[in-house]
């Protein structure tokens, strides 16, 4: 009797070890599968958002700058552009800090909202800056000629479109900073799912 119980419980024993193991493959196998498809997620997000968002803080800043050295120019008298084509230039750079607030796109690119607080506040605080020293600059114009009535204004204006530029910056690293973070992660899942590709690899 004690025989025929031993046998029986070997033989369940031997019909569960490999339920077990095809439990434990199977379950490895669906994390692979998840840990990739998060991966490509991951991969898509860097590439496809973080990239272009870094290609506008850049705009932003060298639409504003030319707009500056032409109006730098038309004053000192190396330069015919009108005011107009001065005051276009600001408001190209305040199209890419908008569409980094909302979205948006054009010929160079699909421009992804950002959703961090603190960076949205930032660049409504940049759109505020470049708003300020689009009004300076038609003033500055107006007052083409006058030696010394402007002295007052072009400190400010300068002082402004430094402070400008400061913001502009930390946007651009503060998005860098994003997407070595995110890279990061990226990088410790590859060495995660190669871990565990080798690990079901050598369970079989």
């Amino acid at each position: 009797m004690d025989s025929n119980q031993t046998a029986i419980q070997t033989l369940q024993q031997q019909r569960g070890f490999p339920i077990r193991i095809f439990a434990s493959m199977l379950l490895l196998t669906i994390t692979i599968i998840a840990l990739t498809w998060y991966s490509f997620l991951l991969g898509h997000k860097i590439s496809s958002k973080f990239h272009p968002l870094v290609d506008a803080a850049m705009e932003i800043k060298l639409e504003a700058t030319i707009a500056h050295l032409w109006l730098e120019e038309v004053i000192s008298g190396d330069r015919n552009s009108t005011l107009d084509d001065i005051q276009k230039r600001f408001d190209s750079s305040i199209w890419y800090a908008n569409a980094m607030l909302e979205g948006d796109k054009n010929t160079e690119g699909h421009y992804f909202a950002l959703t961090d607080n603190k960076l949205r506040a930032e660049i409504i605080h940049v759109i505020n800056l470049i708003t300020e020293i689009k009004a300076m600059t038609q003033t500055r114009h107006e007052m083409i000629g006058a030696p010394s009535a402007g002295d007052a204004i072009n400190a400010q204006y300068e002082a402004t479109f430094d402070a400008f530029l400061k913001r502009a910056d930390d946007i651009e690293t503060s998005i860098q900073r994003a997407i070595a973070d995110d890279l990061s992660s990226y990088d410790n899942l590859q060495i995660l799912l190669i871990v565990l590709i080798i690990g079901n690899y050598s369970a079989k």
